[in-house]
């Protein structure tokens, strides 16, 4: 089985397509549980959202309140969705049909089966349609998070495969592990979302084999603290007659499911000078 860092960075990415089963199931694939109890969490979300627009379009009608609490009030899942059916009956819009069908997402022995009503029928619910869904994508994220917290090691496994995908230039590997809305900064200047900061590591990688004879890259984790890691990182460079090593250090910071959402470059004492050094003794020689 995947190691858990891994599964949930995969979980992310289903959530970012809105495949919500999917990445619970990725989550935990072997535990169904927790899977539920995720999905039930955002189902729950769900109702609590619409509830304010319900109670204003059906009158203060008691049906989705009673299908929030159905576990404590003692009430038949059949008599509540007949209470559902009757409002729908009575105010009769697209916005109230599409809240009840969340309404009865509440009741589903099966939470898969909620989770697909509330992403068909939230956009219809919601007073917001387009931002119904990353809405979910959202909620989810941050029950996944809460139920299985990123650790230290997590963190240390992820960014070390990060610097060996950067090492091997396998910059569709990398960017796997960057967020959408992911910032490199290097002295001064930013870049913002994956596609522009792989477009920049890889003219980086380009630029150098064209300046040098021969390079290669080697980065390790340096440190892992409370917010963030740091790479120490090695460009060993060979031209003509001469080689060099230029030192430098990236710090990361990753979010609750494992992925980078910032990067900075950190120029070490003395190493901008040495290249330049470097470069100057290589054009005499």
């Amino acid at each position: 089985m995947m190691p858990a860092a891994v599964r949930m960075l995969a979980a992310a990415r289903l959530i970012d397509q809105h495949a919500f089963h999917a990445a619970a199931l990725c989550a935990w694939p072997d535990d169904a549980a927790p899977a539920a109890d995720v999905m039930r969490a955002v189902i729950r979300d769900c109702g609590e959202h619409v509830y304010p627009r319900w109670r204003e379009e059906t009158r203060e009608n008691p049906a989705l309140r009673a299908a929030l609490e159905s576990e404590t009030s003692g009430r038949g899942h059949r008599t509540i969705r007949r209470q559902l059916e009757k409002a729908v009956s009575a105010h009769s819009s697209r916005s109230v049909y599409a809240m009840a069908i969340i309404g009865m997402a509440q009741l589903e022995e099966d939470p898969a089966a909620g989770i697909s009503a509330c992403h068909d029928h939230l956009p219809q619910a919601s007073t917001r349609p387009a931002g119904a869904r990353p809405w979910i994508a959202a909620r989810m994220r941050r029950h996944l998070a809460a139920q299985r917290p990123l650790t230290d090691d997590d963190r240390y496994q992820l960014i070390a495969a990060f610097a060996a995908a950067l090492d091997a230039e396998d910059f569709e590997r990398a960017g796997i592990l960057l967020s959408g809305g992911c910032a490199h900064v290097l002295r001064g200047e930013t870049r913002h979302g994956p596609e522009a900061i792989l477009v920049f590591y890889e003219d980086k990688s380009r630029q150098a084999r064209e300046q040098f004879d021969a390079i290669a890259y080697t980065s390790s984790v340096h440190a892992v603290e409370a917010d963030a890691v740091v790479l120490a990182c090695a460009d060993h460079l060979v031209l003509g007659e001469q080689q060099h090593t230029f030192r430098s250090q990236q710090r990361l910071w990753l979010d609750d499911l494992g992925r980078i959402w910032r990067i900075e470059h950190l120029d070490l004492p003395g190493q901008r000078a040495g290249m330049r050094r470097f470069a100057a003794a290589s054009r005499r020689s």
